[in-house]
C-alpha cells in the first residue's frame, strides 16, 4: 500500500498527506507489519512520529465524541423524565501502548 511504501522510504510529507486524507493505518504487510512499524524499523524517527501523532489525534477525537454523547444522553433523559441526571465524569483515557 502507498502508506507502507512511504513509511519504508521515510517520506514524511507523503505519510502526512496520506494520513490527513484518511488512509487506514490498519492494513499489514504479508509479514504482519503496519506502516507505523515499518517506519520505526527503518529508523525514520520523524516519519514514525507522524503515526504516533495521528493515533493521539484519533484518541482525542474519540474522547470529544464521548463527551458529546454524554451531553446528548443527559439532555434526552431530562427531556423524557423531567429530572436532571447526574452523570459521573469520564475516566481518563488509558495510555497508548508503545512497543
Amino acid at each position: 500500500a502507498a502508506l507502507h511504501q512511504a513509511a519504508w522510504y521515510g517520506q514524511k510529507e507523503a505519510v502526512h498527506l496520506l494520513l490527513t486524507m484518511g488512509a487506514s493505518e490498519d492494513p499489514k504487510t504479508e509479514d504482519g507489519y503496519s506502516a507505523a512499524e515499518i517506519a520505526k524499523m527503518m529508523g525514520h524517527e520523524e516519519t514514525s512520529q507522524l503515526f504516533i501523532d495521528a493515533e493521539e489525534e484519533k484518541r482525542k477525537s474519540n474522547i470529544e465524541s464521548a463527551d458529546a454523547l454524554r451531553a446528548r444522553l443527559k439532555s434526552q433523559h431530562l427531556q423524557r423524565s423531567g429530572k436532571n441526571l447526574v452523570v459521573p465524569a469520564l475516566p481518563p483515557p488509558l495510555p497508548l501502548y508503545k512497543p
